[in-house]
């Protein structure tokens, strides 16, 4: 996880913080969840957008995995809140 403190972006103080974690569920599955906050004008109230993830990630390779991912968006002020999936693929050699 990480957390920013203060930031500058064009001129506009934001902060920010998220942390993800995962956990071996089976022998190749992975639970996978995240949670991320943004505030990107901190002068202006309205600005701030958190999202939270739950998902699996199933290892069919050694270093190759396939990922899927629910993922709800709450953006205060700025377009609401939407839920969306995500589905990636990984390949190492």
């Amino acid at each position: 996880g990480s957390y920013v403190y203060y930031g500058k972006d064009g001129g506009n103080p934001s902060d920010g913080a998220y942390i993800t974690v995962a956990s071996p569920l089976f022998k190749e599955f992975d639970i996978v969840g995240s949670y991320d906050y943004f505030n990107y004008n901190k002068d202006m109230s309205g600005m701030e957008q958190t999202k939270y993830v739950i998902g699996l990630q199933y290892w069919f390779y050694k270093q190759c995995r396939l990922q899927a991912q629910y993922i709800y968006t709450d953006s205060k002020g700025i377009i609401g809140g939407y839920s969306s999936v995500m589905l990636q693929t990984q390949f190492a050699f």
